[in-house]
């Protein structure tokens, strides 16, 4: 008997203590504290990435020119030496692959007219190139970025030659000198370029076949 009425006192404090504690455990289920938004989520589209390359530095130009013309049973030998020069370059980088650049090159090759007897006669040719085309970078971006291209060119030239379009391609690599953007530029293009010769002895002898094969090291900055 004792003990009934003592389990039916527990029973009556415990009823009391829920009904006590309810309110507050209601209002802190009804109205939780709020969260912390999530932290954004990094971006890996490679944006903090470099999309505009300037390259400049110096070339050697090396013209394939070494022919001879017949004009009325006279034998004319032209042949121009190689070089050295200068370039710029810019490239907007629009994808982590593809890059659009346009290229000016400079150079000043000496250039022989040797008409049999006659004489020799000995000139200072003023080329400057102007092209513009696409490269793939074969790796993407990184610490050596090796990239092939192809490009159209327009080639202006001072005298004896006229100007003239062409075409050709080209395989370099930047080397990247750390997080600054700088880099070391190696590159290597080859031009088809076929201008006209300009009148030699009042005859027209057709075009002549330049192609310029150039090697072009300098610096690069990528932002």
């Amino acid at each position: 008997m004792r003990m009934t009425q003592l389990r039916k006192n527990l029973l009556v404090a415990l009823a009391l203590g829920c009904l006590v504690l309810s309110p507050a455990l209601t209002a802190q289920t009804g109205n939780p504290t709020p969260l912390p938004p999530p932290a954004p989520a990094s971006s890996s589209s490679g944006s903090a990435h470099p999309h505009h390359i300037v390259r400049f530095g110096a070339s050697y130009f090396s013209p394939s020119v070494g022919e001879s013309f017949d004009i009325s049973g006279t034998n004319v030998d032209i042949d121009t030496d190689n070089a050295l020069g200068a370039f710029v370059e810019y490239e907007w980088r629009f994808s982590n692959l593809l890059g659009l650049p346009v290229n000016i090159g400079y150079a000043k090759p000496e250039t022989t007219f040797d008409v049999a007897g006659v004489g020799t006669a000995t000139d200072d040719t003023t080329v400057t190139t102007a092209s513009a085309g696409v490269n793939l970078h074969l790796f993407g971006r990184g610490w050596i970025d090796l990239r092939i291209g192809a490009y159209g060119q327009y080639a202006s030239f001072s005298d004896d030659l006229e100007s003239t379009y062409g075409f050709g391609g080209t395989i370099g690599a930047d080397f990247s000198l750390g997080e600054n953007g700088l880099a070391i530029v190696v590159d290597v293009r080859y031009s088809l370029l076929s201008p006209d010769i300009e009148d030699v002895q009042n005859t027209n002898l057709g075009d002549l076949d330049f192609d310029p094969l150039v090697a072009e090291a300098g610096l690069a900055w990528r932002f």
